[in-house]
């Protein structure tokens, strides 16, 4: 019995076992003909790993804040880094403003005196989201000190 190229296509596209909407988007830069998505599902979906993993790999749900009720009550925190400088960005919960200030190094000390400088500016929010690098002795202390709820994200799932 012969595949037809259709078939031969499928089973590329499907032979790392990336998931439905991988395979489309793969499809999508090397081919196509009328009816592929669905072709792809019907195909994935017959495949008992694909069925599996795809249970495995379920997203965490998407929780939302409760709006403050004034400025800089609630703020996000976060590290990154651009053309070898290391910032910290902090976005207001209820404007969506936010201010990014450029860090000496991505030690404790350093972050907390850009924060507190942020702070004196806007006042202290009374809640700090974060991930958990800032899940330190020095980030509790400065927390209890300055009488601020720190909250961060579930571990192993940043987003």
């Amino acid at each position: 019995m012969s595949l037809s190229y259709r078939d031969v296509i499928l089973d590329r596209l499907h032979s790392v076992h990336i998931g439905i909407n991988s395979c489309i988007r793969r499809a999508r830069e090397v081919c196509f003909w009328p009816g592929i998505t669905a072709d792809i599902k019907k195909r994935l979906s017959a495949c008992s790993t694909c069925v599996l993993v795809q249970n495995e790999l379920q997203k965490e749900p998407l929780m939302s804040h409760d709006s403050p009720s004034r400025p800089w009550e609630k703020v996000g925190v976060d590290l990154f880094s651009f053309h070898g400088q290391d910032y910290i960005l902090v976005v207001d919960y209820l404007s969506n403003y936010f201010e990014v200030d450029r860090l000496q190094s991505k030690k404790m000390s350093d972050i907390i005196y850009v924060l507190k400088q942020q702070w004196a500016r806007h006042g202290v929010p009374s809640t700090v989201f974060s991930d958990n690098q800032f899940n330190c002795q020095e980030f509790r202390k400065f927390a209890d000190v300055y009488e601020f709820k720190h909250v961060t994200s579930s571990p192993r799932i940043p987003q």
